[in-house]
């Protein structure tokens, strides 16, 4: 399945990018999360991207953003709202803890997961 096919389903995708994995720390893992999503926002997705939302409020809320106890908590419910993930392969995702639960959880739900290379 490619991005067009996936478009065509609905609903909400789910973007999945490395986060604590990410080569160049977390804010730069929030920058490419955004930039990701509003490109497929453009391309006509209604999108969810779990960093996009929580990165913000652990920042702000003094929360601490590496606990993947604490957000794959919070992820657990939009994973099973949205029809579909898009895994962004930005550097650090094949190393990426959060990526592979996320991805694990889709397959136990049937859900398909598209692969997209990063945006230059």
């Amino acid at each position: 399945m490619n991005l067009e096919e996936l478009r065509e389903i609905g609903g909400i995708t789910y973007v999945s990018v490395p986060y604590t994995a990410h080569l160049y720390g977390l804010a730069a893992a929030a920058y490419d999360a955004d930039r990701h999503a509003a490109h497929l926002i453009k391309l006509g997705f209604i999108t969810f991207s779990p960093i996009s939302h929580c990165h913000p409020i652990a920042r702000v809320g003094g929360l601490d953003p590496r606990s993947h106890e604490l957000w794959m908590a919070q992820n657990d419910a939009f994973m099973e709202a949205c029809s579909a993930m898009v895994a962004v392969h930005i550097p650090g995702w094949e190393d990426s803890i959060g990526m592979k639960m996320e991805r694990e959880a889709f397959a136990r739900m049937g859900k398909p997961v598209v692969e997209m290379e990063m945006l230059p």
